[in-house]
């Protein structure tokens, strides 16, 4: 078998759409398998098939999906208006520290902005915003077209799906519980609960009849981590914030993960906002790129942008994975 260095394969077995696990999970609930989400080409031996930092083979990632990459939305098409829009953001501490200065960004509909940057940066201050978590002290944050303020607070988080690291589950409830929560706070019908729980546990790997009655002690980093997504998707809001979603997974579990993430959002087509500072992460899964530093925002990037970029921040990240590609191919 020929080795293709610059392609992007998963593992055999994946969970996002595997098709041997789908298979399993569709006869123990009686129901049709959804379709498998593939990735064209072959397998290869490449030892960084699953978890990569490598520029090229990330952004080959992109460009061999079967469902390619949404292209970045061009504010002239009307029907692609922002979701999210932040117009000139301040955030002060009490003690007069600025964590956010003058930040304004759009993310349109069913775009993936990753908000990179390294600690203190204002990434996660900024993602709190977008649900009132935290509130400016100038500026505007609106969503859907309204601000945060004009919004009821419980109305407009039950809009937007929540995942954080370490999943964020509720320990003393089973999956069951913990995904169906919001479904019942929604006074949802108990046949329209349990259909919606079997439905996410089947697109997130996770077969109901085996996992449900689980609580998260019982299960793996990977497959809490699974179903916090599963429950942040439950009343299927059409926004979605993720803060530093797989930092705490062992490297091959988050490379694993994400990459399925990614296969599950081609098929879902959220407006999603990432936090991270790992800069692998943002070129895998980011329609754009938000770089942060000090509290400001310093550029919006595509993926290739954000390589070719001559920000020395931006420059900074990509000469680390330069550094490791140079590391890997003298050894």
């Amino acid at each position: 078998m020929t080795e293709n260095n610059h392609s992007c394969h998963p593992r055999p077995g994946t969970r996002f759409g595997g098709a041997a696990r789908q298979k399993n999970a569709a006869s123990a609930n009686g129901r049709r398998s959804l379709p498998r989400l593939a990735i064209r080409g072959r397998f290869t031996s490449s030892p960084f098939s699953l978890f990569d930092t490598f520029p090229a083979r990330l952004l080959a990632c992109q460009s061999t999906l079967r469902f390619p990459l949404r292209r970045p939305f061009m504010s002239s098409e009307p029907s692609r208006q922002p979701i999210i829009e932040f117009r000139r953001v301040n955030y002060r501490l009490a003690n007069g520290n600025a964590l956010l200065k003058d930040v304004s960004f759009t993310v349109p509909l069913g775009d993936t902005l990753v908000l990179l940057g390294r600690s203190g940066a204002g990434k996660t201050t900024a993602l709190k915003m977008i649900n009132r978590l935290v509130e400016t002290n100038d500026g505007e944050v609106r969503v859907e077209g309204k601000t945060t303020l004009e919004w009821n607070p419980i109305a407009l988080r039950r809009r937007i799906g929540y995942v954080i690291q370490e999943s964020g589950l509720f320990p003393h409830y089973t999956v069951e519980e913990n995904i169906s929560l919001v479904p019942k706070l929604e006074r949802w019908p108990a046949q329209r609960i349990r259909e919606r729980l079997e439905e996410l546990l089947l697109l997130v790997g996770l077969p109901a009849v085996q996992f449900m009655k689980r609580y998260p002690h019982e299960l793996s980093g990977g497959q809490r981590q699974r179903v916090g997504v599963a429950r942040a998707l439950a009343a299927d809001p059409p926004i979605l914030l993720m803060d530093e979603p797989f930092g705490a997974l062992d490297p091959l579990t988050r490379g694993e993960v994400r990459r399925e993430f990614n296969e599950l959002q081609q098929r879902l087509g959220k407006t999603i906002v990432i936090v991270t500072h790992d800069i692998s992460e943002a070129l895998l899964l980011g329609t754009r790129i938000g770089l942060m530093d000090a509290g400001e925002l310093r550029g919006i990037y595509s993926p290739r942008e954000f390589l070719r970029s001559t920000d020395p921040v931006a420059a900074a990240y990509v000469a680390q994975l330069r550094l490791l590609e140079r590391a890997v191919e003298e050894t």
